[in-house]
This record gives C-alpha cells, sequence and structure tokens, in this order.
C-alpha cells in the first residue's frame, strides 16, 4: 500500500480470498474506525441497536444468497476482508451494502442517506476518446477514508476500483478499457433476494466491452435501484436498473453522450412509497405539523431530495446536450466543479452528504484514471495509468 495525495492505493492480487485478507490487513485501522463511526449513525437514524439492526437486515434479506449465485467469488473477497480486518461476517456484508441498508429502513424518503451522485458519458468521436466520469456523493462518515484499489485480476485484465476502506468497490475501469458510474435512485423498485450494487460493479469491471457489461447488467436481479453508466473504447450507455426492469436511457435518439443524478427518468418500475408520497406531499400542510412528527421529516426529506436531484440532472443536460460544445478531460472537471445546483458538494462538518471523490475515466488506449480524492474544485486530479 501507499498513501499519497490522500488517498490509500492498495495492490491487490491472489486469489479472491487472499485479495480480500490483504485488504482488511492493510486498511484494519480504517475499516474499524469507519465501521465504528457507521454503527452510531445506525443507532441515530434507526433507534435501534446497531448489532441487533444488522443481524435483522441479514436474517430479513436474501442478498448473500444472490451474491453467491451471481458472484460468489467476490464473496469470498468479502469474507477476506473480515478475516484480515477482525470484523465478523455480517457487519462486514453489511458493510458493503450501503445501496440497500438505506431502502430497507422505515421512512425511506426521510432516513435515506444525502444522495447526490451527479454522472456523464461521452462516446467516443472521432479523435477524442470515449470517457466517462462522476462525482461520487455519499454521507460525510465516509470521508477520509477512500482507497484506490489497483486488482490485478490474473493474466493481462487489472482494475483501478475506487472505495473506502472495507468496501470491494463504488466505480472503476478496467484495462481493457471499460468503466462504470453508477447513481442511487431510491425510487425505484428494490429486491431482497437480487445482487447488491457492490457486486455488480465489480462483476461489471470483469467484463471485456460494453456489450458483455450489458449482457451482466440485464441478466442478473438488482437488489437497489441504480442507474449505471458504462462506457469502453468506443460507446458510452445508460441503464436505469430496479428489481423488475432494466431500461437503456439516452437523453434523446442516437445521442453519443449521456447524463444521469438520481431519479428515474423512463423506469416506470417505482418503490412502493413513490405514489403515496407525492400524494401526501400534494395535501401535506407543512404549517400546522410538528417539526419532530415522522411523517414531516419523511415529506421535508423527500422533497429536499427530489429538488436536488431534478436541479443537478439540468445543470448537467445544460452543459451537454449541445452536440457541438466541445467537451474533453478539462471541460469535464470544470463540470463537476460547479457549485450550481450543486454538483460539487463540500464536507461542512454537519451531517449531510459530499463529494467524496471525483473521476474522470479516459477510455483511451491506454486508458487513463483521472482522480480526485474529494471536492474537484480544490482537490487536484491525480492521473493513474495501467
Amino acid at each position: 500500500m501507499e498513501r499519497s495525495s490522500d488517498i490509500r492505493v492498495l495492490v491487490l492480487e491472489g486469489t479472491h480470498r487472499e485479495r480480500g485478507q490483504t485488504h482488511g490487513k492493510a486498511l484494519k485501522s480504517q475499516i474499524n474506525k469507519d465501521i465504528e463511526i457507521w454503527k452510531s449513525h445506525l443507532q441515530n437514524v434507526t433507534g435501534t441497536n446497531p448489532d441487533k439492526y444488522i443481524d435483522q437486515f441479514m436474517q430479513e434479506t436474501k442478498l448473500v444468497a444472490a451474491a453467491e449465485k451471481w458472484a460468489p467469488h467476490l464473496l469470498e473477497e468479502v469474507k477476506g476482508i473480515g478475516e484480515g480486518a477482525g470484523v465478523d461476517f455480517n457487519t462486514i456484508f453489511t458493510w458493503q451494502c450501503a445501496d440497500e441498508e438505506w431502502w430497507y429502513r422505515p421512512y425511506p424518503t426521510a432516513k435515506q442517506e444525502p444522495s447526490g451522485c451527479s454522472s456523464l458519458g461521452c462516446s467516443k468521436t472521432g479523435n477524442n476518446p470515449a470517457v466517462i466520469a462522476q462525482n461520487m456523493d455519499t454521507p460525510d462518515y465516509y470521508d477520509g477514508y477512500q482507497a484506490l484499489l489497483h486488482i490485478k485480476h490474473g493474466e493481462s485484465l487489472e482494475s483501478f476500483v475506487f472505495t473506502i476502506a472495507g468496501v470491494i468497490g463504488l466505480n472503476g475501469m478496467n484495462n481493457a478499457p471499460l468503466g462504470i458510474c453508477c447513481n442511487t435512485m431510491l425510487d425505484l423498485n428494490h429486491a431482497a433476494d437480487g445482487l447488491p450494487v457492490a457486486f455488480i460493479v465489480r462483476s461489471v469491471l470483469e467484463q471485456p466491452n460494453v456489450d458483455k457489461a450489458a449482457e451482466f447488467i440485464q441478466k442478473i436481479k438488482h437488489a437497489s435501484g441504480q442507474n449505471y453508466i458504462i462506457g469502453d473504447a468506443e460507446k458510452v450507455v445508460d441503464f436505469e436498473c430496479s428489481a423488475n426492469k432494466v431500461c437503456q436511457y439516452a437523453p434523446c435518439g442516437g445521442a453519443s453522450r449521456v447524463y444521469h443524478t438520481n431519479h428515474a427518468i423512463i423506469n416506470a418500475d417505482k418503490a412502493f412509497w413513490v405514489s403515496s408520497f407525492f400524494n401526501t406531499l400534494a395535501n401535506f400542510n407543512f404549517l400546522e405539523s410538528q417539526p419532530n412528527d415522522p411523517a414531516h421529516r419523511s415529506i421535508l426529506g423527500g422533497a429536499k431530495n427530489i429538488f436536488n436531484t431534478l436541479s443537478r440532472f439540468n445543470f448537467l443536460e445544460s452543459q451537454l446536450k449541445d452536440p457541438l460544445k466541445h467537451i474533453n478531460p478539462e471541460a469535464i472537471r470544470t463540470i463537476l466543479s460547479s457549485h450550481e445546483s450543486p454538483v460539487c458538494v463540500h464536507n461542512t462538518g454537519q451531517p449531510g452528504a459530499c463529494t467524496l471523490g471525483s473521476m474522470i475515466m479516459v477510455l483511451s488506449s491506454p486508458p487513463e484514471l483521472h482522480l480526485a480524492s474529494g471536492p474537484p474544485c480544490f482537490k487536484e486530479y491525480r492521473i493513474f495509468k495501467f
């Protein structure tokens, strides 16, 4: 492991169990500290003992069985992380399942984590290589625990995976080249027996091109509503995924650019709470409700998140919809550094979201990962090459 420019870079080789053990041992202190912070947060938002809550989450979902079916080798890696870090299996597995734990909570619109990821992609045009990019916005308790995994899969395949200590992956790219970015969409249906997002991201990074990645995305059952932008050397595609549907999205017919935030645009497989939320919102008297009432917090939290994702989407569209506007990594840095909407979000020290990392994946030959470990308006991008 090396520590450079406030991010830990960890090389993983060997069997999947060995990679996990290496990860767990190298980042043992960080893993245990961040899990402790997370458990305190769970106590606050659920009112339940966090260890009991985690055990209940594991008992009432079939996410482990889905991982055993679709990605057993990655489940081995998770077990190895727990062994290396000295963390029990239920906790280390739930630690992988941020998106899944969010929809598992009651009052999803109020108790969901602040979600604000903004993603975009441009297919190859002329001499301009394909590129996908993202500001990965997460709860602020992850901040300071960022890591980059350099995974050597064997033979010729390698991956760079952006993550937090103890998690198998948030997004990343391989040397095929192929990259994946993702956005939480809690407005879509979930499945307690689907494959968690972290396992999907890592499984896609084992694919050689967009077509093979799309096959995988469309054959599995998805645990969580999620948007995936996937690109290879030639093209970039976008999929809105839910428990019962996978819909390919493009801003317009034949568009060579895509962009997305945290609400579904074409996938109509909505979560159970969506229609009742909007009906309640239309008739809800904010002035007469009690500020500590759970329904009040649910409405306010949901309304704030919906406004935020729509605002960011409109901003991305204003920057990318003109096909004559030249888009290169420098232009993308400017877009991702914007405080309009906002796309770039700072850790204020108060509970909320922040931009954990900003990444631009240039899918050239050879490919490059431009990574800023925090808000790109002031964090320097470091370039990683295989």
